[in-house]
């Protein structure tokens, strides 16, 4: 009788909804109501880790990882490194950053089968989901304040933000839910949940049944909640990478009724921007004044160009006025690298996106388009807003975990 097979999918499901279940916890749960010690998100985040590592022990791999895969969970275990090291120096670590290798060594050591990547990605995808439906619902009754709140603590430059954002921002929704302007999700921040929302409507094309009705109305609402600019010009660049690549069960040219949903979606989401291009020109060129930012923070980076200026003086620049208030971060991922890590940490982030890239082209020429859809998705993400801090399990890294080991598998009868 041949040995029965232990799924690797619960443990990796785990390891991908920790980051979410972090995040809501923390959203949804006064910091003041502790556990043992431990607040509610932390809690969460360490119990997922827990499990996952009793579920990773019995479970059992299929096979072995190609070269370049084994060198993409290399290199992401170097950058990890490096920028721990760096950050050392007063920027400040959490135990939590320890779960970033702690990932990458159970699903390197145990390749799971690509149909048990399809639950964990999935798992992912509903837990995201439910999670930005208790803290919209939590939110639109008063329960939980906006986010808007907690800049006010940072800096009065942030004063009438909300407002700004009404007056500014096109926001059906929040209005009928009577939010108190941008929503900001369970990240707290619609430059993060916007993103998210995003990824999740390019993915849910890829699957099928309520599944992909529910993802894409979800991550839909997310992003038209959240009105994130450069989510929509995400979105459109997504899903017409998705709808041009293989994976859709039919010839590339065939129409179908999903590709016709997609092509509406990518076409509702082009559209929004080209609105926003039409309506303010200049705007629009800076990317909301994102490109006057950029040299701001880019000023910086003499100090230190090689290993990069950390955190703490980053921190240190805005509290003394050197920088203004919103540099906390560069509002563009290879910016914010390259002068937070330096020239070795941007080379390394770059050399993880491109070797998981080159993962996903792979994927492609299999049959499987979706992982390069994901991957343009985060590329135009990436020039406006901060999505991975490779130090923490974030909910970004979850999707480009899901989407290296999606790509890279095989699927199996």
């Amino acid at each position: 009788m041949p040995e029965r097979r232990v799924t690797t999918a619960p443990y990796l499901a785990l390891l991908l909804c920790g980051s979410v279940l972090y995040a809501v916890g923390q959203t949804a749960v006064p910091a003041t109501f502790t556990i043992g010690g431990f607040q509610v998100g932390p809690l969460l985040l360490l119990l997922s880790a827990a499990a996952a590592v009793v579920l990773w022990v019995p479970s059992r791999g299929d096979g072995e990882w190609r070269g370049i895969e084994r060198a993409w969970f290399a290199l992401v275990m170097v950058l990890w490194l490096y920028l721990v090291t760096i950050e050392s120096g007063g920027g400040g670590q959490t135990l939590a950053a320890v779960l970033v290798p702690l990932s990458v060594v159970l699903i390197w050591l145990k390749r799971p089968r690509q149909s048990d990547v399809w639950i964990a990605f999935d798992a992912f995808a509903w837990t995201v989901v439910a999670g930005a439906g208790i803290v919209l619902l939590l939110e639109a009754v008063g329960a939980i304040p906006s986010w808007y709140p907690r800049l006010a603590g940072v800096s009065t430059a942030f004063d009438g933000l909300a407002q700004y954002d009404r007056d500014t921002h096109w926001l059906p929704l929040g209005e009928l839910l009577g939010l108190e302007g941008r929503w900001g999700g369970f990240l707290n921040d619609p430059n993060l949940i916007g993103p998210l929302g995003g990824l999740l409507v390019v993915y849910a094309f890829a699957r099928t049944g309520a599944r992909r009705v529910v993802f894409a109305a979800a991550g839909a609402a997310m992003l038209v909640l959240a009105d994130s600019r450069a989510s929509y010009a995400a979105v459109a660049v997504g899903l017409a990478a998705l709808l041009l690549l293989p994976g859709w069960g039919v010839p590339i040219l065939r129409l179908t009724t999903a590709k016709a949903v997609a092509a509406v979606l990518g076409a509702a989401a082009g559209v929004r921007v080209l609105a926003d291009v039409v309506a303010s020109p200049a705007g629009a060129l800076s990317m909301t004044g994102r490109t006057t930012m950029w040299p701001d923070f880019l000023s910086l980076w003499p100090e230190s160009p090689w290993w990069g200026v950390g955190t703490a003086r980053i921190t240190e620049a805005v509290t003394q006025g050197i920088l203004p208030p919103w540099s906390y971060n560069g509002h563009n991922q290879h910016i914010d690298m390259l002068v937070r890590y330096g020239v070795i940490g941007l080379a390394l982030g770059a050399a993880v996106l491109v070797l998981a890239l080159a993962v996903t082209i792979g994927g492609a020429r299999r049959g499987l388009g979706v992982g390069v859809a994901i991957m343009a998705t985060i590329a135009v993400i990436s020039v406006a807003n901060i999505v991975l801090d490779w130090r923490y399990p974030s909910v970004a890294f979850s999707v480009l975990l899901a989407t290296v080991a999606l790509s890279a598998t095989q699927q199996r009868s």
